[in-house]
């Protein structure tokens, strides 16, 4: 089941993206029934056109529905509108008369050991 639904998901993926191949292929295999049917330029053969207009216009109407999901995403734009209250805030100073103290106490040094401390030797 997992198979069937990989290769279904794949499948789609891969269809989605090589679309405009299918229109070309399309267009292709069908090229004198879309000159003689959907051909703009059909009377006039000078400009050899064989239903190049015809792809034309399908492959931008292809763009646009690619395009329309991500434009609709931009375009969506949310109004917010809520009520704030002023707040304000008095501020009160006080002096400090208290010392400040360090637990940390300065002890003096006799000794400077002015050596390269080596570990014991076995």
């Amino acid at each position: 089941m997992k198979l069937i639904f990989s290769i279904f998901l794949s499948s789609v993926i891969l269809l989605q993206s090589f679309s405009c191949l299918i229109i070309l292929g399309g267009y292709e295999l069908n090229k004198d029934y879309i000159t003689r049917i959907f051909c703009k330029n059909k009377d006039k053969p000078i400009l050899h056109c064989n239903g190049k207009c015809y792809l034309e216009n399908q492959l931008t109407e292809h763009q646009k529905k690619e395009q329309t999901p991500a434009s609709k995403a931009k375009e969506k734009h949310e109004v917010l509108q809520f009520c704030e209250k002023q707040f304000a805030f008095q501020f009160i100073s006080f002096a400090c008369t208290s010392m400040h103290h360090s637990l940390y106490v300065n002890m003096p040094y006799d000794e400077i050991s002015l050596s390269i401390f080596h570990p014991p030797s076995c």
